[in-house]
């Protein structure tokens, strides 16, 4: 699959990957709630002046298993929890990004 990434000069993103962590380099399950944890507390401080995106990249082979799938939950439940947080798919990016970014009119 691919991720689709959107980027420009106001915006930075991060994304959180189950597959390094836990094919690569053996994590223990909790090292992916733990990054999420870490990674919102800085966004939080820089949210007032730049908007961020958050990618979560997870394959359910290696999320899904039981062991794991806690995680998945607290992760979930801590973005739900959040009124600055919204989830999109793929598709909903892409559209706005075209809505906000259409290609010059000579191509």
């Amino acid at each position: 699959h691919r991720d689709l990434h959107v980027r420009s000069r106001r915006q930075r993103q991060m994304c959180i990957r189950d597959s390094p962590l836990f094919a690569g380099q053996n994590q223990p399950s909790s090292e992916i709630y733990n990054r999420l944890v870490n990674t919102l507390s800085v966004f939080d401080v820089e949210l007032n002046t730049q908007p961020r995106v958050l990618t979560l990249a997870l394959h359910p082979h290696l999320i899904g298993v039981p062991h794991r799938f806690a995680y998945l939950e607290r992760m979930l439940d801590l973005l739900q929890a959040r009124d600055d947080a919204i989830f999109v798919v793929g598709r909903e990016i892409a559209d706005w990004y075209t809505a906000a970014c259409p290609p010059p009119a000579d191509i």
